[in-house]
Formats: C-alpha cells, sequence, structure tokens
C-alpha cells in the first residue's frame, strides 16, 4: 500500500474532505473507500471499470470533473474508450 499503516485513516480524511466540498456529485473507486457504501452522500464503485460504466451513462455537459487517485486503480481508464 502506498499509505502504510496509515490508510485507512488517510482515506477516511479524504473522504471528509471531499464530502465537505458541497459538490454535485462526489464518487470514490477502490476497496480502500468500501465504508463509503454505507453512505447517501456519495457513490463507491470496488473497481475502475464499474465506474467507467456508470461514466459512459452520465451526462456531463457544462460538468468540472476531478479524478484523482491512486496509481493502482488506473483511474484514466475512466475516460479512455
Amino acid at each position: 500500500m502506498e499509505m502504510g499503516d496509515a490508510a485507512k485513516a488517510e482515506h477516511e480524511r479524504i473522504a471528509e474532505f471531499a464530502l465537505g466540498l458541497n459538490l454535485a456529485q462526489v464518487v470514490f473507486v477502490g476497496h480502500q473507500f468500501s465504508f463509503i457504501k454505507a453512505s447517501h452522500a456519495a457513490l463507491w464503485f470496488e473497481k475502475t471499470d464499474e465506474v467507467k460504466a456508470w461514466f459512459k451513462k452520465q451526462n456531463m455537459a457544462h460538468s468540472y470533473i476531478l479524478i484523482k487517485g491512486s496509481r493502482k486503480n488506473e483511474l484514466e481508464k475512466i475516460i479512455q474508450d
């Protein structure tokens, strides 16, 4: 793991920060964010392919999108065909 022993706490901090930004939609990817699945404030996907399928169904016109994550999840695949 990139964050070692601090991974759980750091992912919780990242989620708290992102959710506090008052964005229209927040999406988390990867097993480290699995605690999000119990929340109604965000979406959570285990794998990049799952979020890619969701992403393709969304109307992103006039939207700003920030994709940030671990290299392990290969999030650039979300916008690739």
